[in-house]
């Protein structure tokens, strides 16, 4: 697990280097001066040693099935490269229709 800190201004930092301290599958890293979720999304990336990424940011939670409800859709669709769930936002919940994205539309 990748925790980025893109200088928050709480104890992200200190919480997350204290977790992993005591398990070495959580890797911190962050900058010197804020620079954006984007370019804390692609520090992220260009770090990943998994073979699929998620990303959740500090002002989202996941549901306690999230990665499964994901690993599920991965397993059942193996030819699709990216995945979104539902969210919810102020108690609304938005429904994604299933979409197949081929790489040359995302560039």
């Amino acid at each position: 697990m990748l925790v980025i800190d893109d200088c928050s201004s709480d104890q992200t930092e200190e919480v997350a280097n204290n977790y992993a301290k005591k398990d070495n599958r959580i890797k911190v890293l962050g900058f010197k001066e804020n620079k954006g979720r984007c370019a804390a999304r692609n520090l992220g990336i260009e770090n990943a040693s998994g073979v699929w990424n998620c990303f959740l940011d500090s002002d989202d939670i996941y549901f306690d099935n999230h990665l499964d409800v994901l690993a599920q859709l991965i397993e059942e669709n193996t030819s699709y490269f990216a995945f979104v769930t539902n969210q919810i936002v102020k108690e609304k919940p938005k429904t994604y229709e299933q979409k197949n994205y081929y790489n040359k539309n995302l560039l």
